[in-house]
């Protein structure tokens, strides 16, 4: 066998974590897969030639073979694999392992997530959350509005065993107390949910502050500083400013510690944890720590362990923008996607981050693939009380990329495709849409996503270097034909014998027409 690539040892070496290779490719059309930290939306694949970065491994591949460079986990620190022309520099704290096969990188990778699998991976759970509905307006009403729409459908009230609330309920990020709008208290709530019988759940940003916050005002101390001493300011394109919390200040431990006690104390057996790389990530980009031996991992990894301390073993830990190195130290399941909305690109960015990270789900951990939402206008959405979809504040007619809602607005075929990924994630199924709104075909597509979620990942089968994005994914039950590109594609069925489209209920035949942005999946036989 002839590797896809020979290498050149011009400086270092792989056993050592740190070198600098030169790569020659012995074959055409050679493609590289990477990923990236946290939740950072960017291209998984890259044509040879072209500059890029990956984090953790870096994956090579052609349509005679593929290879893998990669580091064990967990690590401490970030493995950095910088391509740049035909040179690759890697900068790892242990030695990178490297494997070359002829039967391509899908093996190659799942094997890799075999080798670093976790001691027990969690089973996925379902849930509705408060965000993608009602954002930060949400109020103590709507939570139970939507308990009392789930209580009304007995199929889904046997399945769904979690209550949310996300960002909204809090006086300020930074300052974890009760706003006005739950007037029963967090504590109160969270003894309503717990009395219909579901667990509660909450969502914090643990190393965020506003500037209202007290921690801001009378402890700046606590706040990373920029290169002038002051805190320093953290962009994450929102309307509002931020600062990040220095877990390497005593009281940032200290304030860390009680309030975790306290939401414990409240009642809440989920939490979600979110920004966790944006804060540590600008000590990368000129922020600075009081400690400043401090590092973005020992940041994120700190402050995990304070929480886990705080709230103990029992309590659910979702970790969003989670550094995937780390493992699952702390943690029961990490955010595999970016943020899902009812828009076309971030369904295709779904897709992409499922084709980078196949081989971690239920491996390495168990992937969050963002919310279950299945509103579509005209479709599934009810007219009632709720609007269908509350903007972010910038414009989105001067700018139509604006905050993480991306590019058109999604149709029911790019809402299933979005809702495709969730299913080959074998992740949680979190809804995110007003219950009492959805009509019959809504409900529907909950059904489906209940009945061939939470199963086996799916993994890619045509991930080679001719095209930017695998289309082709299956499971043990499932095979999906995804087409990302804005015409109709035609696939072939590649050699497997597979039955009726989920969705449709159409039969497969040997060749499967997609519409623009759409996909089609169907069961195996």
């Amino acid at each position: 066998m002839t590797d896809i690539i020979s290498l050149t040892v011009l400086e270092g070496s792989l056993a050592s974590g740190k070198c600098t290779l030169r790569m020659t490719p012995n074959t055409e059309t050679i493609r590289f897969l990477r990923t990236w930290r946290g939740m950072e939306i960017r291209p998984a694949t890259f044509k040879f030639g072209e500059s890029a970065v990956s984090y953790t491994f870096l994956g090579v591949m052609s349509d005679t073979g593929g290879a893998l460079f990669s580091v064990p986990l967990p690590v401490t620190e970030a493995a950095v694999f910088r391509v740049k022309g035909d040179v690759l520099t890697i900068s790892s704290p242990v030695a990178v392992e490297y494997a070359a096969s002829s039967e391509g990188l899908v093996p190659l990778l799942r094997a890799y997530g075999e080798r670093n699998r976790a001691k027990k991976v969690d089973t996925p759970v379902v849930g509705w959350n408060s965000w993608d509905n009602f954002n930060a307006s949400v109020m103590e009403r709507d939570i139970i509005a939507n308990m009392d729409g789930i209580e009304k459908l007995p199929w889904l009230r046997k399945e769904l065993s979690h209550i949310i609330v996300d960002d909204g309920w809090q006086t300020n990020w930074g300052e974890w107390s009760v706003n006005g709008k739950f007037p029963s208290g967090m504590d109160g709530l969270a003894k309503e949910i717990h009395r219909r019988g579901f667990k509660a759940g909450l969502w914090l940003a643990p190393l965020m502050v506003e500037p209202a916050a007290p921690l801001y005002q009378r402890t700046p101390e606590c706040l990373l500083k920029d290169s002038r001493g002051n805190p320093y300011l953290i962009n994450l394109g929102h309307t509002r400013t931020f600062y990040g919390l220095d877990v390497s200040v005593k009281k940032s431990q200290e304030f860390l510690r009680d309030t975790f006690r306290r939401v414990r104390d409240w009642g809440y057996d989920y939490l979600k944890l979110d920004f966790l790389y944006n804060q540590a990530g600008v000590l990368e980009s000129g922020a600075h720590a009081a400690d400043a031996s401090w590092s973005t991992n020992r940041h994120v990894a700190e402050a995990l362990s304070i929480i886990r301390d705080a709230v103990g073993k029992d309590v659910f830990i979702l970790a969003c923008n989670p550094l995937y190195e780390l493992g699952d130290a702390n943690i029961n399941e990490a955010r595999m996607t970016g943020d899902i909305a009812s828009f076309w690109e971030n369904s295709e960015l779904a897709l992409q981050a499922l084709a980078a990270r196949f081989f971690m789900l239920k491996t390495w951990m168990l992937g969050d693939p963002d919310f279950t939402i299945v509103r579509v206008p005209g479709k599934t959405w009810a007219d009632g009380a709720e609007r269908f979809h509350v903007q972010m504040a910038a414009n989105r007619e001067q700018d139509p990329n604006s905050g993480w809602r991306r590019g058109p607005a999604w149709d029911e075929e790019g809402m299933k495709f979005a809702l495709a990924v969730v299913i080959l994630s074998g992740g949680s199924i979190i809804l995110g849409d007003h219950i009492p709104q959805l009509n019959e075909r809504g409900l529907s597509y909950i059904k489906k996503a209940l009945e061939y979620g939470r199963g086996e990942p799916g993994y890619p089968l045509d991930l080679n270097g001719k095209q930017y994005l695998p289309c082709v994914f299956r499971n043990d039950r499932l095979i999906a034909f995804f087409n990302p590109f804005p015409t109709p594609h035609v696939f072939d069925v590649p050699g497997i014998r597979a039955g009726k489209e989920i969705f449709t209920g159409d039969m497969c035949r040997d060749i499967v027409t997609v519409p623009p942005r759409a996909v089609r999946m169907f069961e195996l036989r």
